[in-house]
């Protein structure tokens, strides 16, 4: 979905949330920076990515091409990088992606990933973005409970008992089910650091279990719940293009 313009103060805080996810992909003083962009692209991304690396002390600069909409009438387009753009980003230490369609799964992803160049993918829209990035604090946090986090073994998903870590309380949930059991339970899936909780109505969290991945039980941008029982769970997973049936066994708590 296409949600121009952004407003200004929106694109002011682009620049300092930008140059934090930089930061954090160790984006450094010198670093050459390809920010990849098509005509269908949001054009306040490139121009605050810009900022937000030289800002780092890098070299930065935008490639920009033609996109060829797919469906007219809803605007949505993928332009593939032509091999002379491919070669430029190959050249780079550090690619943003911020095109229509992007580059996930193609082969020009990963010819470039091989020599060694990192590549961040940003599409959400604005307001989206400013939430997913957490606060320190919460992110340390997030952390501490994920080192807690254990194994899973195919679809049976083994609980996390609360106390055992600390609870990211700030973080946005992505998708919602209430359970048609009595007593109702609700499911809650977020984007990072990629979980399914299980939750009493009135908030209290029960178990946890997953993280950010490809495997199994674990998600990449999980965007739709499905909850026919208190320990079944049917998550959508947009960037692992799957659905998960995951099975929860409350006896099997670990320790």
């Amino acid at each position: 979905m296409i949600r121009f313009p952004t407003t200004p103060n929106v694109a002011a805080d682009l620049v300092s949330l930008f140059r934090e996810g930089l930061r954090r992909s160790k984006v450094t003083d010198g670093e050459g920076v390809v920010v990849y962009a098509d005509t269908l692209s949001n054009p306040q991304y490139p121009a605050a990515f810009l900022a937000a690396a030289k800002d780092l002390g890098a070299e930065a600069c935008q490639i920009i091409q033609p996109a060829i909409p797919h469906k007219l009438g809803r605007g949505i387009g993928r332009a593939t990088p032509t091999p002379i753009i491919v070669e430029a980003m190959k050249k780079a230490d550090f690619v943003v992606d911020v095109s229509t369609g992007g580059m996930l799964y193609s082969n020009e992803q990963n010819s470039i990933l091989a020599t060694g160049t990192r590549i961040l993918r940003v599409r959400e829209p604005d307001d989206c973005l400013l939430r997913l990035l957490p606060e320190q604090e919460v992110r340390a946090r997030t952390i501490k409970g994920g080192e807690r986090v254990e194994g899973i073994a195919g679809d049976d998903a083994y609980y996390v008992r609360p106390a055992l870590c600390e609870m990211p309380n700030q973080t946005g949930p992505w998708a919602l089910c209430i359970s048609p059991t009595t007593p109702q339970y609700l499911f809650v899936v977020d984007a990072e650091p990629g979980r399914l909780y299980k939750m009493t109505l009135d908030g209290k969290i029960l178990a946890m279990l997953g993280q950010s991945g490809h495997r199994m039980g674990q998600f990449n941008w999980p965007h739709a719940l499905a909850c026919p029982g208190e320990n079944t769970v049917f998550v959508a997973d947009m960037n692992n293009w799957r659905v998960q049936k995951i099975t929860l066994h409350p006896e099997k708590v670990l320790h």
